[in-house]
């Protein structure tokens, strides 16, 4: 039997040095899985943002001094009444966790949407 349900998904993408990218997935992880039962963490080779050097600004065109780095993308979808403190739990935890590794992110990209998630089990 399908089980269909509204969440809020949020995703969070930053960058961490390459020596703690995998200590910073793996203690997000289980901080935002103990809170909220289960999160997708996305790193890796293929898993690169490209940043101008200007980008944090609102302009019609930008820098060509283009910086490719190497990302998290964090995938977290709640319950509708449990958004706001998802949200807070991902500032507060990727603050921490960038604090605690002494990370140089200066940046973190957060987007949310209202999505239905379907779920069905593989077996009867």
């Amino acid at each position: 039997m399908e089980q269909t349900s509204q969440r809020i998904r949020y995703i969070a993408i930053f960058t961490v040095e390459e020596g703690v990218i995998d200590k910073a997935c793996d203690k997000l992880g289980q901080k935002l899985s103990e809170s909220f039962g289960g999160v997708t963490v996305y790193t890796g080779e293929n898993c690169n943002g490209f940043w101008s050097k200007n980008a944090n600004e609102y302009l019609t065109h930008y820098s060509a001094e283009v910086k490719k780095e190497r990302v998290i993308i964090v995938q977290l979808s709640v319950m509708p009444n449990s958004a706001k403190q998802a949200l807070e739990s991902l500032k507060m935890n990727i603050t921490q966790i960038c604090n605690e590794l002494s990370t140089s992110t200066q940046y973190v990209h957060i987007e949310s949407e209202t999505v239905t998630a379907h779920h069905f089990k593989l077996t009867p």
